[in-house]
């Protein structure tokens, strides 16, 4: 069965609200016309076959190319058995290739190409003892070429689900305003999976946007089972994230 990624966005195009599909790398236009009378399309106009698998996802933002520094701030409850953590990470793409991953073990150094373009603090804990939390700082100027997609993933270190955890909070922002959120942060639809595929931030033609996931994974962020994160996204790039 032939699949590939649909994806939906919003734009204010001359007051007027135009919506396109983005199918296979390449925006689609509902309708025939950009003009004040617009004719219906259909995804057979672009050649779109019957019994296709269609991924649907939201593109929520496209990020300006004043935006640098971004900001992935996640806190959750720890579990009414004990102390465990629930790990935020990064894993950067060249297309579709695996480049590197960045979490509380595995900052960059300063030989790293992505060294002060991602940075991890770690475990930290709040003022809260009940509750534990990571926060990893983006600059996108920083960002190589060579790298054109960021995932950030949510995984359980030692539990076999998120459910585990108590009232898990994101909150994705651009720093300069911490009331916008850039990410969906809705985990309902996953929480009794290991991992989340939480948020993309991909760039097209130099012009970084962000993509709402929320998939579930198995896998975490110790270094045998990142390759179950790996496969997850690879999947969803297969799909037409390219």
């Amino acid at each position: 069965m032939d699949e590939c990624l649909v994806v939906y966005k919003f734009e204010v195009y001359f007051s007027y609200l135009v919506f396109f599909l983005f199918f296979n790398t390449h925006y689609l236009f509902l309708f025939k016309s950009c003009t004040k009378s617009y004719l219906p399309m259909t995804l057979k106009d672009y050649g779109v076959q019957a019994n296709s698998t269609l991924l649907l996802m939201k593109v929520l933002q496209k990020i300006p190319d004043d935006f640098d520094h971004v900001i992935f701030d996640f806190s959750y409850g720890f579990p009414s058995y004990g102390r465990d953590y629930l790990d935020a990470s990064a894993l950067l793409y060249s297309g579709s290739e695996f480049d590197q991953y960045v979490d509380f073990r595995t900052r960059p150094s300063r030989y790293s190409q992505v060294y002060r373009a991602i940075e991890h603090s770690g475990f930290a804990a709040g003022l809260d003892p009940d509750r534990g939390s990571q926060v990893m700082n983006v600059y996108l100027k920083k960002v190589p070429s060579s790298i054109d997609k960021i995932f950030f993933t949510l995984s359980s270190w030692n539990s076999r689900s998120i459910s585990s955890f108590d009232t898990p909070s994101l909150h994705f922002y651009d720093a300069r305003y911490p009331e916008t959120q850039l990410c969906s942060d809705r985990m309902s639809h996953a929480i009794h999976r290991q991992a989340i595929i939480m948020c993309c931030l991909y760039r097209v033609r130099r012009q970084w946007r962000v993509i709402s996931l929320g998939i579930g994974s198995s896998g975490n962020t110790k270094r045998e089972n990142y390759c179950h994160l790996e496969s997850t996204i690879s999947q969803i790039i297969a799909r037409g994230l390219r």
